[in-house]
């Protein structure tokens, strides 16, 4: 699966009214966020529900103070957009992505490949 197929998946996956809200220039680039700030060691450590939702919070947070400084929006801006708008949006793909990974569809090697595409 290339980080092209991953998006598309990833935009496939959300409801339609997330889909108005954010488009899908913005669903790219949070994926592209969640994949430059994923832990696949600490994903594998998380022994139940409760840790993952907290690695998922964790995320989403690194997500948000990545996505507003390459947005180049001031806090009180980008606040505002953010809690109306994006947090929806980046929670859903961040759980896809944690299920997808927990049902085994792509492996650290792949996300590994996925992070060097989005350094560069």
């Amino acid at each position: 699966m290339t980080l092209d197929e991953l998006k598309a998946d990833a935009w496939a996956s959300l409801p339609p009214i997330r889909k108005r809200l954010a488009g899908r220039a913005i669903c790219d680039e949070l994926v592209t966020e969640a994949i430059r700030n994923w832990s696949g060691d600490y994903i594998a450590a998380c022994h139940d529900d409760v840790q993952r939702a907290d690695y998922a919070r964790q995320l989403l947070e690194q997500v948000r103070k990545s996505h507003e400084l390459r947005a180049g929006m001031t806090q009180p801006e980008y606040g505002f957009i953010w809690v109306f708008l994006l947090t929806a949006v980046a929670s859903a793909v961040i759980q896809w992505l944690i299920k997808r990974w927990l049902d085994n569809h792509f492996d650290a090697e792949q996300m590994q490949a996925w992070q060097l595409e989005v350094a560069s």
